[in-house]
């Protein structure tokens, strides 16, 4: 029982001890604090006309102290108050957050001009091609966006070509982009395959005519896998998972975009389903997915969606229909080109 009893009294010693230092540590720290306001009494008074020494009120030091706003400069507002944006974001109903989200940079550029609404042109002009093809009334062997083509004035033509050359485009835009973003080496390598593979079989689909049948078809199952591919890559590459272990939480591409994804799948089943039927159900599906991997491609221009970029890609009626409008030249040229040739067909009439 002695060592235990000692190591009792060492402990309470210890103890003691402790509490000392602490009340002396206190003792000095009042001290001290009190010097220090005798100095600042001190010095804050001041010596008047009449040698009177005086100590300017508290009242004048805190207006002093307090920032004005007639100087121009910026007040901190109070803390209970919550700025413009955040009232905006919170009046938004159900819908309005929808279109935010899935019509991404559309949405974004509502209140200007339509001139400068360039993915909604190229979306437009993907729709406008199916509806003037049908409306010719020439009738073809393949229901297809490519069957009808191979028949159409080049006028008609021209309008997918120049949907088809930006689209295209825009996912090379993409790609390159994240690509630049991506840190880690193995994954930078496949974001590159990934994004380049329906780009290029896209652009291949649309200078091999379908009467080259082989190299055609093989552009065409290569871009619809591809794409789907693409769009599950960028799902998992963007997640938690794999961002926290490649790069510390860190995301590349940022976006909420489900709508063409989705979409894109059901259309690619439809054209599954009806691959060997040769119906319009098929010409539908095959509509539906080729413009929504176009709503894909170009959500990647709104700010903030790859890492590093906090702009918007500039993209108006001059770049669609001038810059993506000469590549889509190019391409019809090389397409009836190679069913000139190729097929011994017409170089088609406007």
């Amino acid at each position: 029982m002695r060592p235990t009893t000692m190591m009792v009294r060492e402990c309470a010693r210890a103890r003691g001890d402790d509490d000392a230092t602490t009340r002396r540590d206190a003792t000095r720290r009042d001290e001290g604090s009190m010097v220090t306001m005798s100095v600042d009494a001190s010095v804050d008074e001041s010596v008047d006309a009449g040698g009177r020494r005086t100590r300017p009120s508290a009242r004048r030091g805190n207006d002093d102290a307090r920032p004005s706003a007639r100087d121009g400069d910026d007040v901190e507002a109070p803390r209970g108050s919550t700025s413009a944006v955040d009232d905006d974001e919170r009046d938004l109903s159900v819908a309005e957050r929808l279109c935010a989200t899935q019509l991404g940079v559309s949405y974004d550029k509502r209140d200007r001009p339509w001139l400068e609404h360039g993915e909604a042109c190229l979306l437009a002009t993907g729709q406008l091609y199916p509806l003037c093809a049908v409306a010719t009334g020439m009738r073809t062997a393949n229901i297809s966006l490519c069957g009808y083509m191979e028949l159409v004035p080049n006028i008609v033509g021209a309008a997918y070509f120049v949907g088809v050359a930006g689209t295209v485009a825009s996912c090379v835009w993409g790609t390159l982009r994240a690509t630049r973003a991506e840190p880690h080496r193995a994954l930078k390598a496949a974001r590159f395959a990934a994004g380049m593979t329906p780009a290029v079989t896209l652009a291949g689909t649309f200078v091999f005519p379908r009467c080259m049948w082989n190299v055609h078809q093989t552009c065409v199952v290569w871009w619809a896998w591809s794409a789907l591919f693409a769009m599950v890559f960028e799902w998992v590459a963007d997640s938690k998972f794999v961002a926290r272990r490649a790069r510390c939480g860190e995301r590349v591409v940022t976006s909420d975009v489900v709508l063409p994804q989705l979409t894109y799948v059901i259309g690619f089943a439809i054209t599954l389903k009806f691959y060997y039927t040769n119906s319009s159900d098929f010409f539908r599906g095959e509509i539906l997915s080729a413009n929504s991997f176009s709503w894909w491609c170009l959500s990647k221009h709104r700010a903030g969606t790859f890492a590093g970029r906090s702009k918007a890609r500039t993209y108006t009626w001059r770049e669609l229909f001038l810059v993506d409008g000469l590549y889509a030249a190019l391409m019809m040229c090389v397409y009836r080109f190679n069913q000139y040739h190729g097929c011994g067909g017409t170089w088609g009439t406007f």
